[in-house]
C-alpha cells in the first residue's frame, strides 16, 4: 500500500528520469495527421499524375481520331480513316451521355455502310448522301465533346476534294479490278501484234564466204538438221550422173534442196549458191553449194577437193562396185 502511494507520488512530480518517455507518447491529433499526409503525399501525387497523364492520353487518341476523320470525311476508303471510325467503340466506351451518344451514332452509320452500294448507283444519290449525313452527324458529336464548335452542314458540305484524286483512286480500284480478273482466269491478257521485224541486211558480197558462221545458242536441233541435209546431198551427189538417174533418187535429192532453203534462210552465200546450181544444175555448182553448206555448222569441207567430191562410188544392179567419175 505504502509502496504504491510512492510510485504515484513519483510519476507525480517533477519529471526527470522519466520526461523523454513520457513526452514520446504524447503525441495530440493534429500530430498524428501530419505524419500521416507528410508519409502519403509522394504516393498521392503519383497517383494524381498518373490519372492526368490517362486522361490527357486518353484526350490525344480522341483527338487524333476527331481530326483524321475530319481530314478524311471526303476519303472514305483511306486506311487511316477505317482505322479511327473502328476505334470508336474502344475510345468512347464511357457510360456518360455523351459517349453513349458517339456510340449510338456509329452505330447507325456502321449499320448504313453495311448495306451494299448499288452498283449502278450515280455519284451524289441518296445513298452517298445518306452516308454523308450520317459521317457528319458522327463527326459533329465527336466534336462536340472535344470542344471543337463545327456547324454539320460545315462538316458535310466544307471538305476540299479534288476531281483529279477522285480519277486517280478510281483509276486505281479499275486497274486493281483488272489484274484479279487476269490473274484469276477470268479474263485474258489482249496482244497485238504493231510491226514485224525487219531483215537482217543483206551481207557485202563474198563476205559470207569468208566468214564462218558460228550456231547460236540453243540451236543445237537446227545444227543437226543442218548436217543431216548435207550428208543426204552429199550421199545423192551420184544423181548427176545421167547413166545412173533414178526417179527416186531424183526425187530425194530434190526434197533436200528445197530444205536448204529454210535451213539457211540466215546465210546469203548458201541462198546464192543454191540458184546458181538451179540455173546451172552443173556438178561445180553443187559442189561450191555443199561446201558453204558446210561453212556454216563447222564441218572443215575445205579439205576436200573438187576432185574427192565429184568421185562417186556405184554399185550396179549386177557385178561388183564400179567407181566412176
Amino acid at each position: 500500500m505504502l509502496g504504491s502511494v510512492g510510485i504515484c507520488l513519483a510519476l507525480q512530480a517533477e519529471p526527470t528520469l522519466f520526461e523523454p518517455t513520457a513526452r514520446f507518447w504524447n503525441f495530440r491529433v493534429s500530430d498524428v495527421a501530419m505524419l500521416i499526409a507528410v508519409a502519403a503525399a509522394p504516393f498521392g501525387a503519383l497517383w494524381v499524375q498518373a490519372r492526368l497523364q490517362g486522361k490527357k492520353e486518353e484526350r490525344s487518341r480522341r483527338l487524333w481520331m476527331f481530326k483524321t476523320l475530319m481530314a478524311t470525311r471526303a476519303q472514305v476508303l483511306n486506311a487511316e480513316h477505317v482505322q479511327a471510325l473502328n476505334m470508336i467503340d474502344v475510345e468512347f466506351c464511357g457510360s456518360n451521355a455523351t459517349d453513349r451518344a458517339i456510340r449510338d451514332a456509329w452505330k447507325s452509320y456502321l449499320d448504313h455502310l453495311n448495306v451494299p452500294r448499288p452498283t449502278d448507283n450515280a455519284p451524289g444519290s441518296k445513298w452517298d448522301e445518306r452516308s454523308k449525313d450520317r459521317l457528319a452527324e458522327l463527326v459533329n458529336k465527336m466534336g462536340d465533346t472535344l470542344g471543337y464548335r463545327f456547324d454539320f452542314t460545315y462538316i458535310k458540305d466544307r471538305a476540299y476534294h479534288p476531281m483529279g484524286l477522285v480519277d486517280r483512286e478510281l483509276d486505281a480500284i479499275e486497274a486493281s479490278r483488272r489484274w484479279i480478273d487476269i490473274l484469276s482466269g477470268r479474263q485474258s491478257l489482249p496482244m497485238r501484234i504493231t510491226e514485224f521485224p525487219s531483215p537482217p541486211p543483206r551481207p557485202v558480197e563474198g563476205q559470207a564466204s569468208r566468214e564462218r558462221l558460228q550456231p547460236l545458242p540453243g540451236t543445237d536441233e537446227i545444227v543437226r538438221l543442218k548436217v543431216q541435209c548435207i550428208t543426204n546431198i552429199y550421199r545423192l551427189r551420184f544423181v548427176l550422173s545421167q547413166s545412173t538417174r533414178r526417179p527416186e533418187d531424183a526425187s530425194a535429192l530434190m526434197y533436200e534442196l528445197n530444205k536448204v532453203a529454210v535451213l539457211y534462210s540466215e546465210d546469203a552465200d548458201v541462198h546464192e549458191k543454191l540458184r546458181s546450181y538451179v540455173q546451172n544444175g552443173s556438178p561445180a555448182n553443187l559442189i561450191s553449194l555443199v561446201k558453204s553448206m558446210c561453212r556454216g555448222v563447222s564441218i572443215n569441207a575445205e579439205a576436200l577437193s573438187n576432185d574427192d567430191i565429184e568421185r562417186v562410188f556405184i554399185v550396179p544392179l549386177q557385178g561388183a562396185p564400179t567407181q566412176t567419175k
